[in-house]
């Protein structure tokens, strides 16, 4: 089992959608995938022990589900597969011809800035902390640059026309309004 090189995805994302494109390895694609959420989700817990207070943290893991790191874990995986299910199925709809399994190799290596730089990034620089919701610019910069990345490599693997490329970009916009409001209206309850 060879993992492929993320940097060659972060620096040359054409070459390296062109080589998946030929290769199998959903297996290699989901510890890829539970190996980078697994960063993801400790990555949070080192900063708020070394730079905030520990027992200000502690306390609040217990009132703060989304804060405890195995249950983003756990969800970040879970979340893996819906979201490559859902966009397999409309990118079928729109007469993508590949696997399913073509699909869940595009999210979990897109999902590199995300889960593997922008957590690096925050905890060296973490101005979330001086500048209360500064961070979010940080996960915008990284959003847009996974969604380039998605969208990229449905383009190469599936072979895409522009309209269909277009399409599938505007289904995107509009999956991630509804999971935002659908967030906003869990977290505001």
């Amino acid at each position: 089992m060879v993992f492929p090189n993320p940097l060659k995805l972060l620096i040359h994302p054409f070459n390296f959608f062109d080589e998946l494109k030929s290769k199998n390895g959903t297996l290699t694609a989901f510890i890829y995938y539970f190996f980078i959420s697994l960063f993801s989700s400790v990555i949070p817990l080192i900063k708020y022990f070394i730079i905030v207070n520990i027992e200000f943290y502690r306390s609040y893991l217990y009132l703060s589900p989304v804060s405890n790191p195995i249950l983003v874990f756990l969800g970040l995986l879970f979340l893996s597969f819906i979201i490559a299910v859902i966009f397999h199925l409309f990118v079928s709809l729109i007469g993508g011809k590949k696997k399913f399994s073509d699909s869940y190799k595009i999210f979990a290596y897109s999902s590199t800035p995300l889960l593997v730089i922008y957590p690096i990034i925050d905890l060296i620089f973490p101005l979330d902390i001086v500048y209360p919701g500064f961070g979010i610019f940080y996960y915008c910069i990284f959003g847009l640059y996974f969604a380039y990345l998605f969208f990229l490599g449905f383009y190469k693997i599936y072979e895409l026309s522009k309209v269909k490329l277009v399409l599938l970009i505007i289904f995107g916009i509009i999956f991630y309004i509804v999971l935002t409001i659908i967030g906003m209206m869990i977290s505001f309850r």
